[in-house]
């Protein structure tokens, strides 16, 4: 698609955990990131008053495997089919886009055990998302029609091409051309982002000719890419992934402790008795945690179903000092965490991050060269993981936009607006 064929360029930002999207109109497109006007969607109500960037990478379909909801929607809706036990007449994906080699032949299991085509569940939850992106646009402006854009997704690095091939299928089903599409990688579009920050953060605009190594923490992963930027060519020199180093195993840590102090039994009560009750508590936790900073308290809010069971059982809260003293202590409807139990919640997640950091210095041959690091990503906002990064790398400076959560959109725009060559490492190089 020739650059000065379209009017809009719109970046569909489809993650493990959580999904987003963002556009731009060409004609507000500079060179420098206060001219950059991207319109990122700031519209997922998390149903807590809370209004995200980014929402769930789920979708709810009928019997008829037709699309019902997406993202916060078809949680909540979902949970709504529990409490009436109807959900096994409806199909539900969470957290589908995973590390898996994905075919035509490839199968997902839902949440109720029944399983569909993997790429019609993708299928449906792009199109779902192109058309949220499309209502957004239309609201701005009407003058353009749907072969004025560009359609941009960024991917990790490590896609092979039948997965790539996958994903082109898949969108090519929802309506978009295959010459309107263009891949990107996150870890390019996090660097061309950064390159393109305001004029007074000049300490971090990026140079040619230095390598740097982004580190991508999202939800359930870390992705590590080393690249070099050669006038308008974007070289990969390094790449590797870590599991289990993501905000979702924070997440997961905290509802383990709650479970450890309220039973098992009463949890697994919870979700299955009250499954909205359990979903708000899930978000709970995710809102609380991804901000918390160094010596702060955080209170986090129990579902009244358990409080119930467990002042109907007649011991109470007793198990919350038995296990963990008054680090947490559990005053009126919420559980109070002191600092140090805080940093006990990060620290297994912050140690797999930092050992991945430092297998990569030691495995590549040129890490003398690398003298930056680059950080996006939603974990990425962590001020603990943010703090224990300069802190194990005292020699190298470390780039941290204001929004790392969306730099990845913002930087696929950048992308699709002003392509440059991207030149893989073979894979005798990937780790």
């Amino acid at each position: 698609m020739d650059r000065l064929s379209y009017k809009i360029v719109a970046v569909l930002d489809l993650g493990t955990t959580n999904s987003g999207f963002g556009f731009a109109f060409t004609s507000e497109l500079g060179f420098r990131s206060d001219k950059l006007k991207v319109h990122v969607n700031q519209g997922w109500n998390d149903g807590r008053g809370n209004f995200l960037f980014k929402t769930p990478t789920c979708i709810l379909l009928d019997k008829n495997k037709e699309l019902e909801a997406f993202g916060y929607d078809a949680e909540d809706m979902f949970a709504d089919l529990c409490i009436d036990a109807k959900q096994d007449k409806y199909y539900f994906f969470r957290g589908f886009y995973t590390n898996k080699n994905f075919t035509s032949d490839t199968m997902l299991i839902d949440e109720t055990r029944k399983t569909l085509p993997a790429i019609h569940v993708f299928n449906l939850f792009i199109e779902a998302f192109a058309n949220g992106l499309m209502e957004k646009l239309w609201k701005r402006s009407t003058n353009f029609v749907k072969g004025d854009i560009r359609w941009v997704i960024p991917v990790l690095a490590y896609l092979s091409d039948s997965e790539k091939q996958f994903l082109r299928s898949c969108v090519e089903k929802a309506g978009i051309h295959s010459n309107q599409l263009m891949l990107v990688t996150k870890a390019e579009a996090a660097l061309l982002y950064c390159q393109h920050l305001p004029a007074q953060d000049h300490y971090q605009k990026l140079q040619d000719e230095i390598e740097y190594m982004v580190v991508q923490l999202g939800g359930c992963s870390a992705d590590i890419t080393i690249l070099k930027k050669e006038a308008n060519q974007v070289i990969e020199k390094y790449r590797t992934i870590g599991n289990d180093c993501g905000g979702t195993s924070v997440n997961n840590t905290v509802l383990q402790y709650i479970v450890n102090i309220f039973g098992p039994e009463v949890i697994t009560s919870l979700k299955k008795e009250e499954p909205e009750q359990f979903l708000n508590l899930e978000r709970e936790i995710s809102i609380k945690i991804k901000t918390v900073g160094k010596g702060q308290i955080r209170r986090i809010r129990i579902p009244m179903y358990v409080l119930k069971i467990c002042g109907d059982r007649d011991h109470g809260y007793k198990g919350t000092y038995d296990l963990y003293g008054k680090r947490i202590e559990l005053v009126g409807d919420k559980l109070k965490i002191q600092n140090d139990m805080t940093n006990n919640f990060f620290q297994p997640t912050i140690d797999k991050i930092i050992n991945l950091m430092e297998n990569v210095f030691a495995d590549y041959r040129d890490s003398h060269n690398v003298k930056e690091i680059v950080m996006v990503g939603g974990f990425a906002e962590s001020i603990l993981v943010q703090d224990a990064v300069r802190q194990n790398f005292p020699q190298k400076y470390i780039v941290i936009p204001d929004d790392p959560v969306i730099a990845v959109i913002k930087g696929a725009v950048l992308c699709g607006h002003q392509p440059c060559q991207f030149l893989h490492i073979s894979s005798s190089k990937v780790r």
